[in-house]
C-alpha cells in the first residue's frame, strides 16, 4: 500500500458514519466531565476524585441495568436503562458526597483525598462488575435511547451528528447554557463564585461557606455521573474486568479546566479539542500500519501543551501587572517629587515676597525718619511766594482792595404809598390834642 492510498484510508475512517457516532459519544463524555471539574473549581475544590466518580457512576448503572433485564426475563429494555441511569447517578452523588465530607468536613487535603478516592474507586468497580458477571451471564447491555431525525440521514457528517445521537448527546449540547445561567444569573452561582475567590466575604456576609461548597461539589458529582452513564449506556459495551470503561476523563477535564483559567467558553473549547484526540485510537482502529501507541498519546501531549500555554500566559499577565504596579508607583513617586518642588518653589517665592516688601517698608520707614530730622523744632509760618503787588504813587493798591470784603448787590427798595386824607386828619387832630394840654 502506498502513501497516498494509505491517507485516504485514514480520510475514509475518519469521516466513516461508525467514526463520527464515536466522536459525539466521547465528546459528550468529555464535556460532561469538564463541565463537572468547572462547577467543583467555582466551589474552590480540586476535585481530582473525578475520575472515580465516573467509574463509580459507570459501574452501578451497568449493574442495575443488567441485574433489571436479568429479574424481568427480558430483552434490555426502557425500564432497564432507567434502573441504570438511576443507579449510576445516585451512586455518584453518594461517593461525591463523601469525597466532599473528607475534604470540607474532615479537613482532609485535595489532591491525597481524590488521588485515594481513584484509586478506591477503580478496585471497587473491578469487583461490582465480577460480581455482575457472576450473576448474569447475558451478553446484551442497555443503551440510551437514540433521537434519530430521518431527513438528516443523507447528509453525510451532519446526518450521524444530528440525526443518530443519543438523547444523552442532545441534552449534553445544552448543559453548557445551563450552567452559564447557573454561574452568572442565579445566587446560589454568585456565591459559589465568591466562594472560589474570596471565602471571608461570604463568612462576614454570614453564609456558610462549607455548605455552600458541598453544595457546589454535589452538582459537580452529579454531572460526573452522567458521564459514567455516558460511558456504559451510551456506547453498549460490556463493563467487565477485561474490558473496563474509559478512564482518564477526570484527569484531562481538570487540566482543560485549570489550563482554560476557569472560563466556561475556553474549557468547552479545549474539551471538544481533546475529545477529537481522546476519539482518534477508536476512529483510527481498523487502519493498517497506524501506530495506536503513539496516536494515544497525542491527547496526553495536546493537555500538556495547553498547561503549558496556561503557564507562559499566567507569567506574562502576572509580568505585565507587576510592571504595571511598578510603573504605577514610578509615577506615583515623580508625581510626589514634582509636587514637593512645586512646595518648594512655592515656598521660595513667598519668602522672596516677604523680603520684597520688607525691604520696602524699611526703606518707607527709613524715608520718615529722614523727613522728621530734617523739620525744625520751633513752630514756624510756612512761607508761601506772593507776586509783587502794582503800586500807584507809590503806594500798594492790591492790599487795600483785598482788605475790602466784596458786598453783595442789594435789592431795590419799594417807595412807601402816601397817607390817606383821613388818615392825614386824624393824625393832626392827635397833635394839637396833645399841644393844648
Amino acid at each position: 500500500m502506498s502513501w497516498f492510498d494509505w491517507i485516504l484510508t485514514v480520510m475514509e475512517n475518519l469521516i466513516s458514519d461508525i467514526s463520527i457516532q464515536k466522536l459525539v459519544l466521547v465528546a459528550t463524555i468529555f464535556l460532561l466531565a469538564t463541565l463537572a471539574a468547572f462547577m467543583a473549581r467555582r466551589s474552590g475544590i480540586f476535585n481530582l476524585a473525578l475520575d472515580g466518580t465516573i467509574l463509580v457512576s459507570a459501574c452501578f448503572a451497568f449493574l442495575f441495568s443488567q441485574l433489571t433485564t436479568h429479574w424481568m426475563g427480558d430483552k434490555p429494555g426502557a425500564i432497564s436503562v432507567l434502573a441504570g441511569v438511576l443507579a449510576g447517578v445516585f451512586a455518584g452523588v453518594v461517593f461525591t458526597a463523601l469525597v466532599g465530607w473528607l475534604i470540607i468536613y474532615a479537613g482532609g487535603n485535595d489532591i491525597i483525598v481524590g488521588l485515594v478516592a481513584n484509586y478506591a474507586a477503580r478496585h471497587f468497580s473491578l469487583v461490582i462488575t465480577g460480581l455482575a458477571a457472576s450473576i448474569v451471564s447475558t451478553a446484551a447491555i442497555s443503551k440510551l435511547p437514540v433521537v434519530r431525525l430521518a431527513f438528516l440521514d443523507g447528509i453525510p457528517i451532519i446526518g450521524p451528528i444530528l440525526g443518530q445521537s443519543s438523547i444523552l448527546s442532545w441534552l449534553t449540547a445544552f448543559v453548557p447554557v445551563g450552567i452559564y445561567m447557573l454561574v452568572n444569573r442565579t445566587r446560589l452561582g454568585l456565591c459559589l463564585r465568591a466562594a472560589e475567590e474570596n471565602p471571608t466575604a461570604l463568612v462576614n456576609a454570614g453564609v456558610q461557606v462549607s455548605a455552600l461548597k458541598m453544595k457546589g461539589l454535589l452538582i459537580s458529582g452529579l454531572l460526573a455521573s452522567f458521564a459514567g452513564i455516558g460511558c456504559v449506556l451510551g456506547s453498549g459495551i460490556i463493563y467487565s474486568s477485561e474490558s473496563a470503561a474509559p478512564q482518564s476523563y477526570g484527569y484531562l477535564a481538570l487540566v482543560v479546566v485549570f489550563a482554560a483559567g476557569g472560563r466556561l467558553g475556553k474549557s468547552c473549547g479545549f474539551a471538544l479539542l481533546l475529545s477529537i484526540l481522546t476519539a482518534l485510537p477508536a476512529m483510527l482502529s481498523t487502519v493498517e500500519k497506524m501506530p495506536l501507541p503513539l496516536v494515544r498519546s497525542l491527547v496526553y501531549l495536546a493537555a500538556l501543551i495547553l498547561m503549558l500555554l496556561h503557564v507562559f500566559r499566567h507569567r506574562h499577565r502576572f509580568k505585565m501587572g507587576m510592571r504595571k504596579q511598578v510603573t504605577q508607583a514610578e509615577q506615583k513617586l515623580k508625581d510626589e517629587k514634582r509636587l514637593k518642588e512645586e512646595q518648594k518653589q512655592a515656598e521660595k517665592q513667598k519668602k522672596l515676597r516677604e523680603k520684597q516688601e520688607q525691604a520696602k517698608a524699611e526703606k518707607a520707614e527709613k524715608a520718615e525718619k529722614a523727613e522728621k530730622a530734617a523739620k525744625p523744632r520751633g513752630k514756624t509760618k510756612k512761607l508761601t511766594k506772593t507776586a509783587p503787588t502794582p503800586k500807584v504813587d507809590g503806594q500798594p493798591v492790591a492790599d487795600e482792595l483785598e482788605k475790602k470784603p466784596v458786598r453783595k448787590p442789594r435789592k431795590p427798595r419799594t417807595p412807601k404809598r402816601p397817607a390817606q386824607p383821613e388818615q392825614a386828619s386824624q393824625d393832626v387832630s392827635a397833635a394839637e390834642g396833645t399841644t393844648g394840654d
